[in-house]
């Protein structure tokens, strides 16, 4: 089934895949997490498109364990968003866009969205902790501004 998938997919290379996914992604979101939780949007303009090439990738979406390059455009996405455990998240990831593209073709319409939200949870569940260093350096420039105003009243 997935070489028939993949098949499918091969006259269309301008169509979907996930390089065009992450053009997409990139296109939309104006912070590095922004634009991971992007590739939902992608996704479910792909999922609601009814062209052969949009149809074909959400069945390959759908129904393979694994989908070319996938995991590296994850992958490089995460990494720019200063996420922890980026193989956790990569799998993780995986695993909603395998369930969502597997409930659009089983008819659930709100598959793309639903999965966004989520992704929006797994995304803050991987953000790194600020460093006790880090809030002290906040702290103190959010006093000295103050202090600063306070010299112009």
């Amino acid at each position: 089934m997935q070489a028939e998938l993949t098949a499918a997919i091969a006259p269309h290379p301008r169509e979907w895949n996930m390089p065009l996914v992450e053009a997409g992604a990139r296109h939309r979101g104006g912070t590095p997490e922004a634009r991971l939780i992007a590739t939902f949007d992608v996704f479910n303009e792909v999922f609601r498109r009814v062209d052969r090439g949009s149809r074909s990738f959400t069945e390959l979406l759908a129904s393979a364990p694994a989908v070319a390059g996938f995991d590296s455009v994850i992958t490089r996405l995460a990494e720019e968003a200063q996420l922890d455990d980026v193989a956790s998240l990569v799998t993780s990831w995986r695993i909603l866009t395998h369930g969502s593209a597997r409930s659009f073709v089983d008819g659930d319409r709100q598959s793309g969205l639903n999965a966004k939200h989520m992704a929006e949870d797994l995304v803050a569940r991987h953000r790194r902790p600020l460093s006790a260093f880090a809030i002290d350096v906040s702290l103190d420039e959010a006093n000295q501004q103050r202090s600063d105003s306070m010299e112009w009243s």
